[in-house]
């Protein structure tokens, strides 16, 4: 499933020309969701993506032992050796 952001017709700098499809794949049978995002950039220059925010999950405080998340996300040179 595909989800397709974009500012309102006539949106100011910086929005103006940046859309963003979020992009959801669900597994039958497995507790499992993957979520990935593509950028669009048709402002015609160059755009630096500092920060991304890429879920908050509500979750009471007694039941944060039983949530088990992976991510295949690095920050910065984490991966480079």
């Amino acid at each position: 499933m595909t989800f397709h952001f974009a500012p309102p017709t006539g949106a100011a700098e910086p929005l103006a020309g940046l859309s963003v499809d979020v992009h959801y794949e669900v597994y039958k049978g497995l507790p499992v969701v993957m979520k990935t995002f593509t950028l669009h950039n048709g402002t015609g220059g160059e755009i630096i993506m500092d920060e991304f925010n890429g879920e908050v999950l509500a979750v009471l405080q007694d039941k944060q032992p039983l949530l088990h998340v992976e991510s295949d996300y690095s920050v910065g040179a984490a991966n480079f050796h």
